[in-house]
Order: C-alpha cells, then sequence, then structure tokens
C-alpha cells in the first residue's frame, strides 16, 4: 500500500483509539457518579470505537485484506493481539442477531437490562440474568453470552495508538 494512503488509515486508527479512550475516561467518570445509564452509554460507544480500530486492522472483506496486513505489520500488532476477537466484532455489528439467539437460550423470559456490580453481590439471592453486566472493579464486562475484559481491550487500544503515534513521527 502506498505511503499516503498508509498514514490516512493510520491517522483513522488513531481517531478510532482516541475515540476509544474518550468514551473510556467518561464512562469510568460515569460509574463513579453512579450514573447507569451513561456508564453504559459509554461502554457502548467504547466497544464501537474498538471495533471500529479492528474492522481497520482486520477487515472482513477479501477487497481490505491486503491493507489490513499491511497496516499491522507498519504497526507491529500481531494476530494474536486481544483487538483481533471476531466475537467483539460480531457481537457489537450484529447485536440484534446476537440479542435474539440469546434470548432463545434463556429458560425463561425474566431478565434484566443492565447490572453495574459484581455478579452474586447480594448475598441470599438468585443470580439474575443481565443483557450487560459490569463488575466497576474488574471492568469484566458481560454482553449477553460473551465476557469481555475492558482494561485489557483498552491497553491493548493504547499500544495500537502509541504505535500509530510513533509510525506517524516517523513518515
Amino acid at each position: 500500500m502506498e505511503q499516503d494512503l498508509t498514514r490516512k488509515w493510520i491517522e483513522e486508527i488513531r481517531t478510532q483509539c482516541r475515540f476509544a479512550a474518550f468514551a473510556w475516561q467518561h464512562m469510568r467518570s460515569s460509574l463513579i457518579g453512579m450514573d447507569n445509564d451513561k456508564s453504559f452509554f459509554y461502554v457502548h460507544a467504547f466497544l464501537n470505537h474498538a471495533t471500529e480500530t479492528t474492522r481497520i486492522l482486520w477487515p472482513e472483506e477479501a477487497a481490505g485484506k491486503e491493507r489490513g496486513e499491511s497496516l499491522r505489520a507498519a504497526l507491529g500488532t500481531e494476530d494474536s493481539s486481544l483487538l483481533n476477537q471476531a466475537s467483539l466484532r460480531r457481537i457489537v455489528t450484529r447485536f440484534d442477531e446476537r440479542l435474539e439467539l440469546w434470548m432463545s437460550t434463556l429458560e425463561t423470559p425474566h431478565f434484566l437490562n443492565s447490572n453495574i456490580m459484581p455478579k452474586g453481590t447480594m448475598a441470599g439471592s438468585r443470580e439474575d440474568v443481565f443483557v450487560r453486566s459490569l463488575d466497576p472493579e474488574t471492568f469484566k464486562l458481560e454482553l449477553l453470552d460473551q465476557t469481555f475484559d475492558l482494561r485489557k481491550l483498552n491497553e491493548a487500544l493504547r499500544q495500537v495508538d502509541q504505535s500509530a503515534e510513533r509510525w506517524l513521527k516517523k513518515h
């Protein structure tokens, strides 16, 4: 891929990483303020920008394969990166389909939308079923039937952003 195009793609990666960092910071502030709606708004914003970054680096369409390989090589991003999670891309881009499938697996249609506390915190109560559940201490997110470590995902995004910044300074 020619260097001018590489530069533009790497600038877009930095933009997505910065947007994810912005969402991460505001999610943490919303958690401190105990605002569940804002917290999950920023969780979803964070996941969306993380997913956009992964789709640039690991494009699904065949036409983008060379671009993805070239960008990963330029940034030193390995396929083993936490960002390369097909489950993250599927759940974010096809949330309606994943929600419908998840609902079909439940024993009863009784579930709650959002939880911000470690599951099982309330002694003596049954563990409720949540569409989304975030442990504010570990930053582990359960979204339907998937678990994501948001702290580790944030760190992976920061590493890509730093690599992109270094690349841009050199070129």
